[in-house]
């Protein structure tokens, strides 16, 4: 079953696109992944996997990417959440 991971956090994210290109090249799964801006410090995060496996794949082997430490650098006051998707229209 689908999941999707929601990450909210403050600062612009910068190295964004680098993560998510180095994530999909190395850890399948990964249908899509979406930024929206809350307010001027805030971003939420979503991103949309085949399955929890998949997910959990990913994150045990993230912080092995290269990318990955220049992008955590810039982030502050990260939370977590991740949701089974029950319906996609």
């Amino acid at each position: 079953m689908a999941v999707a991971r929601f990450a909210r956090f403050h600062v612009e994210p910068t190295k964004r696109a680098a993560l998510v290109a180095a994530i999909r090249q190395r850890f399948p799964g990964l249908i899509e992944a979406r930024l929206g801006r809350l307010d001027e410090r805030t971003w939420i995060d979503v991103w949309h996997w085949e399955s929890l496996a998949h997910l959990q794949r990913a994150l045990e082997g993230g912080p092995t990417i290269a990318e990955a430490p220049g992008v955590f650098a810039l982030t502050q006051e990260l939370s977590t959440e991740d949701a089974e998707i029950v319906d996609e229209r």
